[in-house]
């Protein structure tokens, strides 16, 4: 199958003087789009009124891009590597407290 190629993003103004049937876009030109109507202080049928586009289709993009972003990993979700202290260095018992939020509590006492 033939890849179609894919439409650059012009100004809403330069959109109200072409408007094509259906623009193919990639997920970098979304981007952009999602990205400017985020700052545009603009409803959404505004926004897709000016830029020539369906309100469908940005809401689509909107979540999509919000999955990603969530199912990405942040970094205090990120394993760390935590060492007991050196043999000999103490005879205490060594205590490890975790907070997890909401409340919970995880502690650790190794002998």
């Amino acid at each position: 199958m033939p890849q179609r190629k894919a439409r650059p993003i012009a100004s809403p103004d330069a959109q109200a003087a072409t408007k094509p049937k259906r623009a193919y876009r990639t997920a970098d030109q979304w981007r952009e789009i999602v990205e400017a109507y985020q700052r545009s202080n603009l409803t959404r049928a505004e926004f897709c009124m000016q830029w020539g586009i369906a309100g469908s289709g940005l809401y689509k993009w909107q979540r999509r891009f919000e999955q990603e972003r969530c199912s990405q990993p942040r970094h205090e979700e990120a394993f760390i590597e935590i060492a007991p202290p050196s043999v000999g260095t103490s005879h205490q018992l060594w205590d490890v407290e975790l907070e997890l939020g909401h409340g919970r509590v995880l502690r650790v006492r190794i002998a």
